[in-house]
């Protein structure tokens, strides 16, 4: 028995399969490569292939193995520009996981329906997109539970840990220092203040006799109270109390970072009326901030 091996349906098939998974693995690792780049890099390996089938014809042997492990590494590095090991390793896992993937569902296919380089296209072009979707779906999945974080507020040597929100619409920013501003309920705030800097803080509105000079003098080196104007649903020219924490820690699943005199809007009212959330962080700290967040 014997079969005829065709090099360049060999290599076409490989170049496609590999394109596949290269952009599925790009995605899955929120990568930014371009198509050509993808396909440039699946060339590259599926030349590698015919090259590994020719040399080294037969089972699939160890040294084989290593070989086709080590195009794999030089596929996924250069289609997704990886460079940290770690992320290297997720997208090594990621290329074999979607190409089982994409075998197991070519495998549940009847032989006979196999036949023909167009159902082939087709079929391996269905399971690529039912893969996509899949790998789509837990994105948001995952999106929708890193939208709630926690974040530890520091001031003075105190501490106090509260949950917070991401909010892609929050895009207020302080005119003086041009940091974004993470929204907090006042009451909240409160707690890492003795009980005449927060009347303090509570008649910042009134007039300036009303207020305890000495107490003031200290928040305004400390905190440096001043008002930020805004607008909102229901409110188009506000002014919001914004103060200045000494740093914070906003920690949402595995990624944690740190945040240096962040600034704090003031809110008088509730954010959450279920009580989910008592700081609602802006999209834009990912700016000033430090770590791995």
């Amino acid at each position: 028995m014997y079969y005829e091996f065709y090099i360049d349906v060999f290599f076409v098939v490989n170049l496609l399969v590999d394109f596949l998974l290269l952009t599925l693995t790009n995605q899955a690792l929120g990568g930014s490569a371009s198509p050509l780049r993808n396909l440039l890099a699946a060339a590259a390996g599926a030349l590698g292939a015919c090259v590994l089938t020719v040399f080294h014809p037969g089972n699939f042997t160890a040294g084989k193995k290593i070989l086709h492990l080590a195009l794999a590494v030089f596929m996924v590095k250069a289609a997704c520009r990886i460079k940290s090991p770690g992320k290297m390793v997720r997208g090594i896992c990621v290329f074999y996981g979607a190409s089982f993937l994409l075998g197991g569902i070519l495998s549940a296919v009847p032989m006979g329906k196999r036949k023909g380089i167009l159902q082939f296209f087709t079929i391996t072009f269905t399971a690529y997109w039912a893969i996509h979707i899949g790998i789509r779906l837990c994105k948001y999945l995952k999106g929708k539970d890193e939208t709630f974080c926690e974040a530890v507020i520091w001031l003075n040597g105190k501490s106090m840990k509260v949950k917070g929100l991401y909010d892609t619409g929050n895009r207020l920013r302080d005119p003086l220092t041009g940091k974004p501003v993470c929204v907090m309920e006042m009451q909240t705030f409160f707690r890492l203040l003795k009980k005449e800097e927060q009347e303090v803080l509570k008649g910042f509105f009134g007039r300036a006799e009303e207020r305890k000079w000495e107490v003031w003098q200290r928040l305004a080196v400390s905190l440096k109270p001043r008002l930020v104007p805004y607008s909102s649903v229901g409110c188009e020219n506000g002014l919001l109390l914004v103060v200045t924490a000494d740093g914070m820690t906003i920690s949402s699943g595995e990624k944690k970072g740190q945040v240096k005199h962040p600034v704090i809007g003031l809110s008088q009212t509730p954010l959450s009326p279920c009580g989910n959330f008592q700081i609602i962080i802006s999209p834009e700290i990912a700016d000033s901030r430090r770590g791995a967040l």
